[in-house]
């Protein structure tokens, strides 16, 4: 062989390489954290605190390894179960923290709405609300604070103390994989 076509050689085998190392650099980011974690059957446990005790949750699948699913709403599931007299009573300003007994997921977004005794949400999705959690070495949590659309009731029981009945949908997210825990409590306007 002579140079010339060792020099074409190496400009080939670099150009294959780049084009090897550019398809792997893609495929990881348009597939987040599915690349990179391991392939889960289920979605794993989570462990909920509030006032020193556990807290009792269901679990809905979204979508979990290529199949989709349609589903009983969560917080609808979670009164089915339990009801409402088995509510906590969580007052403004405690805080409920929890974690996950198994890989973290990717994305995590959590909403609370406001509830009737069948877990249905009470009011319009533009009462729902967004809240902020905070992360410390793969425990999350988040502080009970006033909810305004509490006001809207027309049920002055609503007003008493543990009246309002709260819901938290926990939305996770592990690559393509997604569920959502749902839990409900009692607690103040």
């Amino acid at each position: 062989m002579n140079k010339k076509t060792n020099k074409r050689l190496i400009y080939i085998m670099i150009i294959i390489l780049i084009l090897i190392t550019s398809y792997i650099l893609y495929t990881m980011i348009n597939t987040p954290g599915q690349i990179l974690t391991q392939k889960m059957d289920q979605p794993p446990s989570i462990e909920i605190i509030a006032d020193g005790e556990a807290m009792l949750y269901t679990t809905g699948l979204n979508e979990w390894n290529g199949s989709k699913y349609d589903r009983q709403d969560t917080l609808i599931s979670y009164m089915n179960n339990w009801g409402a007299d088995s509510l906590k009573y969580l007052p403004n300003g405690e805080e409920v923290a929890f974690s996950f007994l198994g890989q973290v997921p990717d994305k995590i977004e959590m909403i609370e709405v406001i509830i009737g005794e069948d877990g249905r949400q009470l009011y319009s999705g533009k009462e729902t609300k967004e809240i902020l959690l905070i992360e410390s070495d793969d425990q999350y949590g988040f502080k009970i604070v006033p909810n305004m659309a509490g006001n809207l009731s027309s049920h002055s029981d609503t007003y008493e103390q543990g009246g309002l009945l709260r819901g938290y949908k926990l939305i996770c997210t592990w690559g393509r994989n997604s569920c959502e825990y749902g839990f409900a409590i009692r607690s103040d306007v």
